[in-house]
């Protein structure tokens, strides 16, 4: 085991120094809690809490079923904008997007392509040993 740190030991040694004193146990306490706890009256359930708890239920009861018909009734309506098909494009959308293609289709056939000489140019010194 590694030993303390010159600090570990002053801390221990000032815990030691200060530490509370420990109050001596009372022998007929816990008779006295006990007995204390026995004579206390245990209050009773009555047809009153029950009903009092039975209407609590009831109106919880009452505030999930509107909540629950709102929460479907946004779920219903998000969902159908969100899986919706997406709408066709019209025939000027079509014939725009057509003509784009072959545009840059043809500027891009008709670019002219850059030699292979012109990328690696061979010169005297240069060799393929």
């Amino acid at each position: 085991m590694s030993r303390f740190s010159e600090d570990d030991l002053q801390l221990t040694t000032f815990l030691k120094r200060h530490q509370p004193v420990v109050p001596s146990a009372n022998p007929g306490l816990e008779d006295r809690l006990m007995t204390a706890i026995a004579s206390t009256p245990q209050p009773r359930l009555t047809v009153l809490s029950t009903t009092r708890s039975r209407t609590q239920v009831q109106r919880r009861i009452l505030w999930a079923v509107p909540s629950a018909i709102a929460a479907g009734l946004v779920a219903m309506v998000v969902s159908q904008r969100t899986f919706a098909p997406a709408s066709q494009p019209s025939s000027t959308e079509v014939a725009e997007l057509q003509t784009f293609i072959e545009s840059t289709w043809q500027e891009s056939s008709t670019e002219q392509s850059v030699a292979e000489s012109d990328l690696f140019p061979v010169t005297e010194d240069s060799t393929l040993n």
